[in-house]
This record gives structure tokens, sequence and C-alpha cells, in this order.
């Protein structure tokens, strides 16, 4: 990424369970297979700071899935590690772009104001779809395992339509 470009932001939003970790793992990989480089972003939506295992986990996963670097924030933890009262998604996206990713996937935050991909475990979900905005598509959880929504998401991201960047 060229000094003073920004990063495209896509997050990806959805109910506990619903597939947003394994859907972050998928579009990692297919972006590093673009050679992007990728940044992910998690929130710990479950209260309380992330536990070290559960964190390490999971940033681990986008690790190996090709992500550049891999930050996972709640209750004002960020799993990097660094701490102060609370962390904004504003102020953790401006961290990243330090790393200059070519785009940052962020896993939670439903009521930030970026693009979203919104993953539904089911019908029962369907009412979160008028909590949020900027909702580019909805996918059931058992649609993540189809390569060609995770390849129309990649193109979609790569030619920016819509997308706020930082």
């Amino acid at each position: 990424m060229a000094m003073g470009q920004h990063c495209r932001v896509l997050q990806i939003v959805g109910y506990k369970n619903s597939g947003k970790t394994a859907l972050m793992e998928q579009l990692i990989q297919a972006f590093s297979a673009r050679n992007m480089r990728v940044a992910a972003l998690k929130h710990h939506g479950h209260g309380g700071a992330p536990d070290r295992l559960e964190a390490s986990v999971d940033s681990e996963r986008f690790s190996q899935a090709g992500a550049m670097s891999s930050a996972i924030e709640g209750d004002g933890v960020l799993q990097l590690t660094a701490e102060q009262d609370t962390w904004s998604l504003d102020e953790l996206l401006r961290m990243q772009a330090h790393l200059e990713p070519d785009v940052v996937l962020v896993e939670g935050w439903k009521q930030a104001d970026y693009l979203k991909i919104a993953l539904l475990r089911g019908r029962e979900d369907e009412a979160l779809l008028s909590q949020l905005s900027n909702v580019c598509c909805a996918l059931y959880r058992g649609d993540i395992n189809d390569e060609a929504y995770v390849q129309f998401i990649v193109r979609q991201v790569e030619d920016s339509h819509g997308y706020r960047f930082i």
C-alpha cells in the first residue's frame, strides 16, 4: 500500500456461533492468496476481558490463515497487549493502519458504521438485520462454506464498492 493510501474495512457481524470466525479465516485466506495484506480485529462481545487462551487461539487461527496482524479486544483489554479504560473501533483501526494492510477485517462491533456482512444462524436471527447499518449482504451460517460467496465478497472489497476507508 502506498504511503497515504487508506485501507478498506469490512465488518463480519452476527450472534455467537453464527460462523463469524470461520468466515474471517476464509476471507483472510482468499485475500492473502491475492497477495493482499490483511489485518484482523475481533471484538470479544461476551462481557469482560478476553480469556488469554481463547484470544490466543483465535489470533493464531487468523495468523495461520494468513493475517499479517491480529488483535482481540474486550472490556478495554487489547490482546496485543495494551490496556486502557476502553478501546473504540476507530482507535483500533488507526493502530492497524500503521501496519499498512490492504484490508482490515473486523469481527463484531455490530453498531459501528462500516460496511457489514451479517451472518445469521437461522430465521430467528433475521431481526438482527433491522438493528444494523450498512449491511451489504446477509448469509446463513451454512452459506459460508460456499466458495462462490467468499469470492464474491473478495471481488467487492477489491473493487472498493461502498467501502469506508481509514
